[in-house]
C-alpha cells in the first residue's frame, strides 16, 4: 500500500487569497497579509479525476522536475488570462490519509492472514519564494517498531506504539523552465534511477530494485514544448559506507504527445546499485547493508541499468521498465546454490484504462512483472496483478486489488549475506524456492487534501 502515493500525488490549497474560479469573472489576485497559503487548484481548475490528479500524486522520482513543470504550465495558463505569476512567496500544502484491509498467505502455507492498517499519513509542503527557487519537504508516517529508549525491553508489539514521523524528502529547486532549461536539485531526494511509474495499488515489480534514496545534489535540463520535450539529469552523493568516497548516475527521457497520442522513453543508470533501498535495508534474511560494519559490506562498485516507456491514445496506457545490473554481484555476498555468481534482472508491464461509471471516474489496471536470478535477493519469480480504483466523492479514492505471485522453483538454492545473531555477524544463508504460488487481496480508502 505504501506504494499508492506513486498513483496520487497533487498539491490542493488552503485560501489566504483570492484566485478565480474557472466559471466566475477575472478579478485580480490579492493577497491578505504575509505569504498566501493555498487550497484550492492554482488556477481555479479542477478535472473531473480531482483525486488522481491530485501533486500528492506526483511519482517520488523525479518529483523537482515535476513541480517546476507545473509552475511553467500555471505560468502560461496566467499569461494567456492577462496576469503574471504572483511575485510573493507562496506555501501549498498536501497530504493524504489511507487505511487498507489486507487477506494473503506465505509462500508453502494455505492459510489466509488478514490484517487492518493505517498504511499512510502524509504532509508535503511545497513553497515557491520566487520565480527562480522553490524547496518542497514530505513528511510521512512510518509503522515500523520504535525500539525501547533503555534498550532493555526490545521493541513494542502493540500496533498503536509503532508510529512516528520522519522527512521523507526534503529539497531546494533553483531554475525556471519558461526561462532557462537548466534547473539544479539539492537535499534529500528519490534519485532518478527508474520511474516508480505505475496505476497498481502496490507498486511496480521492478520499484523494490530501483528506489534509492540519497542526499544528493543534481543538475538538470529540459527543453521542447507541451508536443515534443527532452530532460536529462546527473547526479552524485557520497557513499553510504565505501569511505566517504562518491557515488552518482544519470538519465534521459523523451516525451511526445500530440490529438490524444501520447509516448515516453527514458533511461537511467547508477554508478553503484548497492546504494539502492533494497541492498541498504530490506528487512528479510538479508537485512541490508546498513546494519553491518565496514567490513562486511561490497567495497567494489556494480552499475545498474533501468530503461521505461510507455504508450498512450485517449484514456489507454501500456508501459514497460526493465532493470538489470551491469555485471555479476560479488559471490561473497551474493550467489547461487552452488556458489556461481549471479546477474539480477526484472521487468513490469501494465495497462491501465481511465473511465467513468455512471458519473464515477474509476481507473482500472493489470500488470505482470518477472524477474531472473534474483533469488538471492529474495525476490518472487513473478507476479500477476489486477486492480480496480474509483473515486466515489471528491477527494477520497477506494480501490481493490488482487495478486498472485510465484516464487522460485521447488528446492532451488541461493545464498543471501545475513545477520548471524550467535556471532552478531553477516554470514552467508540458504534461500530456498518452494515453487508454490500465493494469493493477495488488498483493498484500501484514501482522502486526499
Amino acid at each position: 500500500m505504501k506504494k499508492l502515493t506513486r498513483i496520487i500525488k497533487g498539491f490542493v490549497f488552503i485560501a489566504l487569497v483570492n484566485i478565480t474560479y474557472a466559471d466566475t469573472p477575472l478579478t485580480p489576485i490579492q493577497y491578505v497579509r504575509g505569504e498566501p497559503v493555498f487550497s484550492s487548484p492554482y488556477l481555479g481548475e479542477r478535472s473531473d479525476f480531482e483525486s488522481f490528479d491530485l501533486i500528492i500524486n506526483i511519482s517520488d522520482v523525479d518529483q523537482s522536475l515535476r513541480l517546476l513543470e507545473q509552475m511553467q504550465d500555471a505560468e502560461k495558463r496566467l499569461k494567456k488570462r492577462g496576469y503574471t505569476m504572483p511575485s510573493q512567496p507562496t506555501i501549498d500544502l498536501s497530504g493524504s490519509i489511507i487505511v487498507s484491509a489486507t487477506v494473503d498467505q506465505e509462500f508453502g502455507k494455505s492459510k489466509y492472514n488478514e490484517s487492518f492498517a493505517l498504511d499512510e499519513v502524509e504532509l508535503d509542503v511545497f513553497t515557491r519564494i520566487n520565480e527562480w527557487a522553490m524547496a518542497f519537504f514530505e513528511i510521512s508516517y512510518s509503522s515500523s517498531a520504535i525500539p525501547n529508549p533503555q534498550e532493555t525491553l526490545g521493541v513494542s508489539n502493540r500496533k498503536l506504539d509503532n508510529s512516528r514521523f520522519y522527512l521523507k524528502q526534503g529539497f531546494i529547486t533553483l531554475g525556471n523552465l519558461n526561462r532557462f532549461p537548466l534547473y539544479v536539485v539539492g537535499g534529500q531526494i528519490f534519485v532518478p534511477f527508474g520511474t516508480k511509474s505505475t496505476s497498481l495499488v502496490s507498486g511496480p515489480f521492478t520499484g523494490g530494485l530501483t528506489d534509492t534514496k540519497q542526499r544528493a545534489l543534481l543538475i538538470g535540463f529540459k527543453h521542447g514544448n507541451s508536443m515534443l520535450n527532452y530532460n536529462a539529469a546527473v547526479y552524485g552523493f557520497n557513499s553510504s559506507y565505501r569511505g566517504g568516497k562518491n557515488d552518482g548516475g544519470a538519465k534521459i527521457g523523451i516525451n511526445f504527445s500530440k490529438s490524444g497520442f501520447s509516448a515516453s522513453v527514458s533511461g537511467g543508470v547508477i554508478s553503484n546499485i548497492f546504494e539502492a533501498e533494497i541492498f541498504q535495508n530490506n528487512g528479510d534474511t538479508f537485512s541490508g547493508f546498513a546494519i553491518f560494519d565496514e567490513k562486511e559490506k561490497p567495497q567494489s562498485r556494480k552499475i545498474g541499468l533501468t530503461a521505461f516507456a510507455s504508450i498512450g491514445y485517449k484514456n489507454v496506457t501500456l508501459q514497460g521498465e526493465f532493470f538489470t545490473v551491469g555485471s555479476a554481484l560479488p559471490k561473497e555476498f551474493f550467489s547461487n546454490g552452488d556458489g556461481g555468481r549471479v546477474k539480477p534482472r526484472a521487468f513490469h508491464v501494465e495497462m491501465a484504462s481511465e473511465n467513468k461509471f455512471h458519473t464515477i471516474p474509476s481507473l482500472f489496471a493489470i500488470g505482470y512483472g518477472e524477474s531472473a536470478k534474483a533469488q538471492s535477493l529474495e525476490q518472487a519469480k513473478r507476479k500477476i496483478y489486477a486492480s480496480v480504483t474509483i473515486e466515489p466523492i471528491k477527494s477520497t479514492l477506494f480501490g481493490i486489488e488482487y495478486s498472485r505471485t510465484r516464487d522460485y522453483a521447488k528446492g532451488s538454492k541461493a545464498k543471501t549475506w545475513g545477520y548471524d545473531s550467535t556471532t552478531e555477524k553477516g554470514a552467508l544463508v540458504d534461500v530456498t524456492g518452494t515453487g508454490d504460488w500465493k494469493n493477495a487481496i488488498n483493498i484500501f480508502f484514501g482522502y486526499f487534501f
